[in-house]
């Protein structure tokens, strides 16, 4: 997942880096910014689809599905309160957001389930309190990114990416 964010930083970058003159980046940087959001993409895929075994594991404390309705949910809160009551428009971001959470969720779940013998429970606690606020930046983060202008929106449209990517670099780390 760490590698997804890489990626999508980089389309990030090239398509929304604020233009003091109005000038559009080469070619070659428009190429690399369109492969790196594909690129995104696949690894991302990769990364859920090798992790979703997780979701049908029987380890976990707490049954997926439940995890997974809770997303649903949560999902569903967040858009109607981000776009209803505060008037954000809606985006693909909130919902990969969620859907990471829930997934990193799933993660944990099955740690702390029959294999607590061989995780250290700092170490699910660790993840835990990281997944919890780098959800809360990122939903800080897109709730501001229209309020935002020039440098600042793009700043705050990095904030998500380098934090989640942060935190799986050293999930990964930790494992």
């Amino acid at each position: 997942m760490a590698i997804c964010c890489l990626f999508y930083l980089v389309w990030w970058c090239v398509f929304f880096w604020p233009h003091s003159d109005g000038s559009k980046f080469p070619a070659v940087l428009n190429l690399i910014g369109v492969c790196s959001i594909v690129a995104a993409v696949i690894v991302g895929l990769l990364a859920a689809v090798t992790l979703g075994g997780v979701i049908s594991s029987t380890k976990g404390h707490i049954q997926a599905a439940w995890i997974v309705f809770g997303a649903v949910c949560l999902y569903v809160a967040l858009l109607l309160v981000t776009s209803g009551i505060l008037k954000r428009p809606a985006t693909t971001e909130l919902l990969l957001f969620v859907a990471w959470l829930a997934l990193e969720l799933c993660v944990i779940n099955v740690l702390t389930g029959d294999l607590i013998q061989e995780t250290q429970a700092w170490l699910c606690k660790a993840m835990l309190i990281g997944v919890v606020i780098g959800f809360a930046v990122c939903l800080v983060c897109y709730q501001l990114y229209y309020q935002l202008a020039g440098q600042a929106s793009f700043i705050d449209g990095c904030i998500p990416l380098l934090a989640i990517g942060l935190i799986e670099a050293a999930f990964a780390l930790m494992a």
